[in-house]
C-alpha cells in the first residue's frame, strides 16, 4: 500500500455517502462529496508520480474508483430526470471492458477522447448538482449534454471492441 492508493481508497469510501446524499437530495453535501472525490482523484495521480509510486495496480484501483463513482453518481440522479439512464448504462459496460482487457494482460492505452469523456462525466455530474444547489439549470443543457455524452461513449465501446483498446475515461 502507498499514500496514492489509500487516498483512492478514500474517494471510493465516499460514493455510498454521495449516493446517499443524491437520493435523500441533500444536494450541498452531495456537492461537497463530489468537489472531495474529484480532487483526491487529482492528488493521488500527482501524488503517485511525485513520489515514485505509479503501479499498474494503483492505475486500475484509480480507474476503478472514477467509473464507481460516476456510475452510481450518474445512475442515482438518473431517477431525477436529469440523466439518462442510458448513459450510466454505457459506461458500466465500457468499464467492464476496460476491466477484461486489463486482465487479459493488454496494454491500457487511453484515447483523447475516452480521457474527454472521463472529465465530462465528472461534470455532468457536477453541473447537475451545482444546478440542484444554486440554480436552475436549463434542462435542455443538462440533456444535451448527455446525449452528446452518449454519442462519444458508444463510439469509443464500438471501436475499442473493434481496435482492443480501452476508452480511458
Amino acid at each position: 500500500y502507498n499514500i496514492p492508493n489509500f487516498i483512492t481508497l478514500l474517494r471510493i469510501l465516499s460514493i455510498p455517502f454521495l449516493i446517499f446524499s443524491i437520493t435523500k437530495e441533500f444536494w450541498l453535501p452531495a456537492l461537497i462529496i463530489l468537489i472531495f472525490a474529484a480532487f483526491s482523484d487529482w492528488l493521488d495521480g500527482e501524488l503517485a508520480r511525485r513520489l515514485k509510486q505509479a503501479t499498474r495496480t494503483g492505475a486500475i484501483l484509480d480507474h476503478t474508483a472514477d467509473a464507481l463513482l460516476v456510475v452510481s453518481c450518474l445512475a442515482a440522479l438518473s431517477f431525477y430526470s436529469t440523466v439518462l439512464p442510458l448513459l450510466p448504462l454505457l459506461v458500466a459496460v465500457t468499464f467492464v471492458h476496460y476491466l477484461l482487457l486489463g486482465r487479459s494482460g493488454k496494454a491500457l492505452p487511453a484515447s483523447r477522447l475516452g480521457k474527454f469523456n472521463g472529465v465530462a462525466y465528472y461534470l455532468l455530474v457536477l453541473a447537475t448538482l451545482v444546478a440542484e444547489v444554486f440554480m436552475e439549470f436549463p434542462k435542455s443543457l443538462l440533456m444535451s449534454f448527455n446525449l452528446l455524452l452518449i454519442a462519444t461513449t458508444g463510439l469509443l465501446f464500438i471501436r475499442n471492441i473493434r481496435t482492443g483498446r480501452v476508452s480511458g475515461g
